[in-house]
Order: C-alpha cells, then sequence, then structure tokens
C-alpha cells in the first residue's frame, strides 16, 4: 500500500490534485488531517461530508478562521501538536483494511503532524510506502498561514519511500497527466498489499 501525502499553499491545487488520484483508474482513497476538526464543525454547522465542508468553506471564509481556532488553540494545547497526524495514520489504516487501496492526504502542512503520522505507520503498518509531495503554483504561498512546506529533514529519522515536486504551472489537463504519470513511476510499478494481523 502506497500513501501519498500532499504539502503546498492555499490554492497551489492539493485538492485538485487529490480528486485527480480519487477519480483515476488507480483509484486512491482520500483522507485529510483535518477530518476531525471537518466532523466536529460538520456536527455544529450541519454539514456530513469533506465536499460539505469545501462547500461551506467557500461560502464562508470565516470557516478556516474557526477551525485554525479549534485546532490550535483547543486541540493542539490539550493533546499535542502531533494529534492530527496520528488520528489520520489511524483513519488510514482502517481505510486501508476495508479496501486495501492506495491514499491520497490531501493536506500535510505541519511537520509534527507529518512526524507523527509516519512514526505510527512505522509502528502499526512498516509496509506501508509513505511518498511526499510538494505541490507548487506561481501565486500561491504560505504568507500568513501557519502551515509551511513540510521536507524530509523536517521528520527526523522517519522513512520516506519517495519525494516529489509538483509544479502546477499549466492547464487542468497538463496538471492531471502530470500528477498520473508521477504516481505511476513512483508507485504504479510496485504496489504492495499491507497485510494487517
Amino acid at each position: 500500500m502506497n500513501v501519498i501525502l500532499l504539502n503546498g499553499p492555499p490554492g497551489s491545487g492539493k485538492d485538485t490534485v487529490a480528486k485527480i488520484l480519487t477519480g483515476s483508474s488507480f483509484g486512491l482513497l482520500h483522507e485529510k488531517f483535518a477530518a476531525p476538526l471537518i466532523m466536529a464543525k460538520g456536527l455544529e454547522r450541519g454539514f456530513t461530508s469533506l465536499s460539505g465542508y469545501d462547500e461551506e468553506k467557500l461560502s464562508d471564509p470565516g470557516l478556516r478562521l474557526e477551525m485554525i481556532d479549534l485546532s490550535e488553540n483547543r486541540v493542539k494545547p490539550v493533546f499535542g501538536r502531533g494529534t492530527f497526524g496520528l488520528l489520520c495514520a489511524g483513519a488510514v489504516l482502517s481505510a486501508a483494511w476495508h479496501s486495501a487501496g492506495d491514499v491520497v492526504v490531501s493536506d500535510t502542512g505541519f511537520a509534527a503532524e507529518a512526524d507523527a503520522f509516519l512514526k505510527y505507520l512505522e509502528i502499526m503498518a512498516p509496509d506501508v510506502k509513505v511518498h511526499l509531495w510538494n505541490i507548487r503554483r506561481p501565486g500561491s504561498t504560505f504568507d500568513d498561514d501557519s502551515r509551511c512546506y513540510v521536507l524530509p529533514r523536517d521528520l527526523g529519522h522517519h522513512r520516506l519511500d519517495g519525494t516529489a515536486n509538483i509544479n502546477n504551472t499549466g492547464s487542468l489537463e497538463d496538471l492531471r497527466k502530470l500528477v498520473l504519470d508521477v504516481y505511476q513511476q513512483a508507485c504504479g510499478d510496485r504496489k504492495c498489499r499491507m497485510t494487517l494481523s
């Protein structure tokens, strides 16, 4: 099993890349580090899915600030900076248990979360292959954002099975071709199925 961690600033195309991978013939599953936050806000606001969150986020810019407040001022001070990495790793293993497919995580933005995610998988499912893709797009930056590019050097001793830079500079079709080519080169020829016992 392969896990692709997508990292990039707002507007760089992380969710678009995830949609390309989940909608392709490879049929990856989609997870988010922010899923527990999205579920909590969903209960409060009445949306019941990631797509419902995406629609609400577009119509209410204040939602993002509420999510940041919940994460940074209430959850992380109590449970630790790697909390969402641990929760996401558990969700990835649960999804893999049911489908044995590859997974894309579209919102890697904090080294502490990625570090906890990798540590969990190294212990619980050492056969999982983890790839970090940094997405870059002209005009998309981390200015005024608490997230940043996560680089292999930020992840301590944890093993990555591959890295890639996705330069989102062309059309949607150009991006689709690039993403599927990079995925095929990184994961397609050596897909492995995870055995959980």
